[in-house]
């Protein structure tokens, strides 16, 4: 084991560390000595059941992710654990990436975009785009997300990584109340209907449930979002 090429630990039936190896000491305790403490102060949800079997178990230390693997041998009737540390920190970190940067569509729709327009002045009109403009704009900048109008005026479509559409719904979709409190003089206020499809094996699959998500709001009256 002195040798073995991965880092290697030796811990006795209270899971106290009794060897490691120089690689271990190096990799993983970055040359601190630990000798005689429990390996749960390494590893505090550290559990031998999982780690004997055949997937091991991952654990943290120090910002660094490891597999672990153990192996039970018995010296003089005395039983101990080999534990095998297996480095997975850049794949913990790509996998952790990717999973952040899975995208999402959202489908806005401002719902009674006619109702305010029609008979208004157009210096009102003026400024009532102009502040759902500035809303949609505050919107990308904040969730640093693609947005294009559709086909219509009253409708936009959002690509957004799931790291800013998790805040979103932690939020709430504030968006919904930022467009309710537009000025539009004695007129109803503007609403805003959002259809968000999540966790999609593809686009075209998220855009197409963003549709079913945003029927769902509408058919709730608008004015909220929905999630599918």
């Amino acid at each position: 084991l002195t040798q073995f090429p991965i880092p290697v630990v030796v811990v006795d039936k209270n899971q106290e560390i009794l060897w490691y190896n120089e690689l271990f000491k190096e990799k993983v305790l970055e040359r601190e000595d630990l000798f005689g403490y429990p390996i749960c102060q390494l590893l505090p949800q550290f559990s031998m059941e999982e780690a004997v079997q055949p997937g091991g178990i991952t654990g943290e230390y120090r910002g660094r992710f490891f597999q672990v693997y153990a192996a039970v041998s018995r010296e003089h009737e005395e039983e101990i654990h080999v534990l095998y540390f297996l480095d997975q920190t850049e794949s913990h970190r790509a996998m952790v990436e990717y999973q952040e940067t899975r995208p999402s569509v959202a489908i806005l729709l401002i719902d009674n975009y006619d109702e305010v327009m029609r008979g208004i002045k157009e210096s009102e009109k003026a400024q009532v785009l102009g502040a759902i403009e500035t809303i949609l704009e505050r919107f990308v900048t904040e969730n640093k997300c693609l947005l294009r109008k559709m086909d219509s005026r009253d409708k936009f479509l959002a690509v957004i990584e799931e790291r800013y559409m998790r805040q979103l719904t932690e939020n709430r979709f504030k968006i919904l109340d930022e467009m309710r409190s537009i000025a539009t003089g004695d007129r109803m206020p503007i609403t805003f209907s959002i259809g968000v499809g999540r966790g999609a094996p593809d686009l075209v699959e998220s855009e197409r449930m963003a549709s079913q998500a945003l029927e769902m709001a509408l058919g709730r009256g608008g004015d909220q979002a929905a999630i599918r």
